[in-house]
């Protein structure tokens, strides 16, 4: 029969045992739970970090996108001041040409435009000047031996000058104006402003 000291030694032993198995699960457990938890806290870093690189990006995009906008109204803004300012000296200067200019200017302008193909089959042509140029145009037709061919009529003086040829039923028209040809030369320049100065920023 089994004394007693075995007996406990027994007992004693199973329960180191068992408490060594225990004790190994619950490592065991616990570097599962570990791992499980660094997985976990690991994904949840780089969720954040990529929610914050998003919204850091958004915001650096759209504040990007506000500057590059704003920088483009300004160069906007500039470049019609510049135009603006071309147009108001061009304009003045026309104004103030002395009448021996102008009258070589018309001269050289309806030369220019009778010279245009399809008004050679046409017997009679209209002429278009503003007031101010009304006399001269006379007086240019009467040079030129055409005023039996050439009837004048008023244009309105927004036109600054120069002058309209067309056919007598307006089928055919060549607006030489000075109006007209600032615009071109307005266009010119502005081609030239984007290709040389405003080269806008796009987005």
């Amino acid at each position: 029969m089994m004394g007693i000291d075995a007996l406990r030694e027994g007992i004693l032993s199973k329960a180191r045992e068992k408490a060594n198995e225990i004790v190994r699960n619950a490592e065991l457990r616990a570097k599962e739970l570990l791992a499980s938890a660094s997985r976990e806290y690991e994904e949840k870093v780089r969720e954040e970090v990529e929610r914050r690189y998003k919204a850091l990006r958004s915001d650096y995009e759209k504040a990007y996108s506000d500057e590059v906008f704003k920088l483009n109204m300004e160069l906007l803004a500039l470049k019609n001041e510049i135009l603006n300012d071309v147009r108001r000296a061009v304009i003045e200067r026309l104004k103030n040409v002395d009448r021996g200019v102008r009258r070589q200017s018309l001269k050289n302008l309806l030369k220019e435009s009778l010279s245009y193909e399809a008004f050679k089959e046409f017997e009679k042509l209209v002429v278009h000047v503003t007031s101010t140029d009304l006399e001269l145009i006379k007086e240019i037709l009467v040079e030129e031996g055409l005023e039996k061919v050439v009837e004048v009529k008023a244009l309105d003086d927004k036109y600054l000058g120069g002058l309209i040829v067309e056919s007598y039923d307006g089928s055919v028209s060549v607006d030489n104006t000075y109006l007209t040809r600032v615009e071109r030369g307005l266009n010119i320049i502005v081609g030239k402003l984007h290709r040389t100065v405003f080269k806008e920023v796009r987005t």
